[in-house]
């Protein structure tokens, strides 16, 4: 048995509200990364725009493979940028961070050169 039409849009609305909820809630638990992930965005359109989609993909293999690894996903201080062909690393990390980071990064495909800016956090005594 169908439901009534009116039912059925109520169900749909509040369905979409508490979607629209929960993705809000998920956003600012993690905006640093949805801010990253943004600016990535631009820099890519912009890129693409001018015709460089090289630093596009280079830039989005050294992110996807950062993702993936549990302990740089949500490293805090960590940027990454690559322009005209040179990897940029750099930010405030815990020294673990960095020696993985450097890896992933060499290891990626069209990566050139590094400019390792990263500083480590020293530990607290």
């Amino acid at each position: 048995m169908a439901l009534p039409a009116r039912i059925a849009r109520t169900l749909f609305r509040e369905q979409v509200a508490a979607a629209a909820t929960a993705l809000a809630y998920w956003a600012w638990n993690n905006r640093e990364e949805v801010v990253d992930w943004a600016a990535y965005g631009v820099r890519a359109v912009l890129n693409v725009v001018e015709g460089n989609t090289d630093d596009v993909a280079v830039e989005g293999r050294l992110r996807l493979k950062l993702l993936g690894e549990p302990r740089t996903r949500r490293a805090v201080g960590l940027e990454v940028v690559v322009r005209d062909g040179v990897t940029i690393l750099k930010g405030l990390v815990d020294p673990g961070v960095r020696e993985i980071a450097l890896r992933l990064a060499e290891s990626t495909e069209g990566v050139d050169r590094i400019d390792d800016r990263l500083e480590v956090l020293k530990p607290r005594t």
